[in-house]
């Protein structure tokens, strides 16, 4: 498997770690040996594999995955749809989840929504957020004019920054509702 991040950063990024780790039951049941392969890693061992692995493509340059495919294995991309590359994938439809958890808001008659974002960059920048989940619920939210940039929060992807993103957004309410 080649993971995107390094390995400390692994621990705290629990969306990966726990597909990490259910790669490694499954490969286990079927008698299979894994070896993790961090993006600053050596992949020269990569030659030896029976297949690969990719955890977290989005984050790879065009330049690391032309090295990944090179390889000539069987590849398998988790997080990313490559079908149309001739890759088999493994993603999940998160444009249709953001799209039916907004729809399930206003059914519930809310429709003051925001969103707990992630940012992969240095900066907190809620107008150049990479993260595809924050672009569909703001071009959802946007085209039922329910968007409000002062209801988006951005952390980076640890448990850490979550946690006080999410205190930072409770105060925000908590002012919000006293005026």
């Amino acid at each position: 498997m080649v993971l995107w991040y390094q390995p400390e950063q692994e621990i705290k990024d629990t969306y990966y770690y726990s597909i990490r780790m259910g790669i490694n039951e499954q490969a286990r049941i079927v008698s299979y040996d894994t070896k993790v392969f961090y993006q600053s890693d050596a992949w020269l061992d990569l030659t030896k594999a029976e297949g690969i692995i990719v955890i977290g493509s989005n984050q790879f340059t065009d330049h690391q995955l032309k090295k990944l495919k090179a390889f000539k294995r069987p590849l398998v991309f988790v997080g990313r749809n490559t079908l149309a590359e001739g890759y088999c994938c493994v993603y999940s439809d998160f444009h249709l989840s953001v799209k039916e958890i907004v729809d399930h808001f206003i059914k519930m008659g809310q429709k003051d929504i925001g969103m707990l974002a992630g940012d992969l960059n240095d900066e907190d920048d809620k107008e150049d957020l990479i993260d595809f989940r924050f672009q569909d619920f703001e071009f959802y939210a946007r085209k039922l004019g329910l968007f409000d940039s002062s209801k988006i929060f951005v952390g980076k992807f640890t448990s850490e920054s979550g946690y006080e993103v999410i205190k930072q957004a409770i105060e925000a309410d908590k002012k919000y509702l006293m005026v």
